[in-house]
């Protein structure tokens, strides 16, 4: 599965980028994968440079990120700068734990 779903305060969260970072340990041939949410908080992860959906095995910290149209961040920094967010793709486990449930303080 490439997908994920993110909610803000219980809500799904719309049009928030979600970034699977590897881990610098996982050197450069593993990439980002991301996505931007829907009306449902559903996420389409794809990874760079590559054209279908899909995430490389790894371990990766993920960030999400939603800005405003003065470009301020919306999202706490715990989910993005400084995030606490983690997560292990596998064989078995082709992306994302299915949801990823943000608080908005």
């Amino acid at each position: 599965m490439v997908r994920c779903r993110v909610l803000l305060d219980g809500q799904p969260l719309e049009g928030a980028t979600v970034t699977f970072v590897p881990e610098k340990f996982l050197g450069p041939g593993i990439k980002p994968a991301s996505g931007v949410s829907d009306a449902e908080g559903h996420v389409r992860l794809r990874t760079e440079g590559q054209d279908l959906p899909g995430v490389q095995c790894g371990i990766f910290r993920v960030v999400v990120s939603k800005k405003d149209s003065a470009d301020q961040e919306t999202i706490p920094g715990r989910y993005n700068t400084h995030t606490e967010l983690g997560e292990e793709v596998g064989v078995s486990k082709r992306a994302g734990r299915g949801t990823f449930t943000l608080k908005s303080r």
